[in-house]
């Protein structure tokens, strides 16, 4: 009976394990809506519009409803970093712009319900995102594997300017 104990035991933790989230996720399947990091631009190209060239990246963008959301949150559009043929970055912005009728408050819900899809894929953020500079103030999360990484972040610029959310999947590596 014991032994039946302890064997159900530890067949349930190897299950926990298996079903787990983890940021590894990120370096073996790194993919926004069938845009991966490192495929072909060809394999998209037709699906996207040539914005320009910027530092050696090429720069994408498309407003397909298909592509402009993040677990249901409506972005403005994407935008996809080329370098030397292969997809380096996709980034999803939205952008709110106040006025004096529709000032804007601060409110995180939409960053957090990206967030809560990222960590049902990803697990928990391995870094906070908080930085406060004289033109907006960002918060935001980023989970981040060997060579890649995905943020969530919205930079709120004030009550009467509005604020941008964005989601960036993208290559990471150390610059030192």
């Amino acid at each position: 009976m014991l032994r039946k104990i302890f064997m159900l035991l530890f067949m349930q933790v190897g299950i926990l394990t298996v079903c787990a989230q983890s940021v590894w996720k990120l370096e073996t399947n790194p993919s926004f809506k069938g845009i991966s990091i490192g495929m072909p631009i060809s394999s998209i190209i037709d699906k996207l519009t040539y914005e320009r060239t910027v530092n050696g990246f090429t720069l994408y963008t498309t407003t397909n409803s298909y592509y402009c959301s993040v677990f249901n949150i409506k972005m403005d559009y994407v935008r996809v970093a080329v370098k030397n043929g292969k997809v380096h970055t996709v980034e999803a912005i939205r952008m709110v712009k106040a006025t004096e009728e529709n000032p804007t408050i601060f409110n995180a819900d939409e960053l957090e319900t990206i967030k809560a899809g990222l960590v049902s894929q990803y697990g928990e953020p391995t870094h906070g995102l908080r930085n406060d500079t004289s033109q907006y103030s960002r918060f935001g999360f980023q989970w981040q594997a060997e060579s890649k990484q995905v943020c969530c972040f919205m930079d709120f610029y004030g009550t009467f300017e509005g604020y941008k959310l964005k989601y960036s999947l993208s290559e990471f590596s150390l610059d030192y």
